[in-house]
């Protein structure tokens, strides 16, 4: 395990319960409970899971080494309901709700609608 991912695990070890944790060629792996883990690879890229989805309420669920375009996920469907569930490659807000793209308008009429 390198300095990056002592790093993050500690981050998570603050506010989380971590019950196992695997190394395997260099990626990590930290077990939360019975279904939740995150993986950590080399350069500091995480995943979080829930089960066999891609998974994390209130924050990003796969965040780049480079944290650049980080991308939230809720069971296994990119989906955010705050702001853009993702950035394009271009840079540009990408807005999803349970998998289905939005354009920002659509997106903003939604949250609204749930005020």
């Amino acid at each position: 395990m390198n300095l990056t991912q002592t790093t993050i695990l500690t981050e998570i070890m603050q506010t989380r319960e971590v019950r196992r944790i695997e190394e395997d060629d260099g990626v990590v792996t930290a077990h939360l409970d019975l279904f939740d883990r995150v993986v950590i690879g080399r350069n500091g890229w995480q995943r979080w899971w829930a089960g066999k989805d891609l998974h994390r309420h209130g924050h990003p669920a796969v965040i780049p080494s480079d944290g650049d375009n980080v991308y939230y996920y809720r069971y296994g469907r990119l989906h955010r309901e705050d702001g853009p569930a993702c950035y394009g490659d271009k840079g540009g807000p990408k807005y999803y709700l349970d998998g289905k793209k939005l354009r920002k308008r659509q997106f903003k009429a939604w949250q609204k609608a749930q005020q």
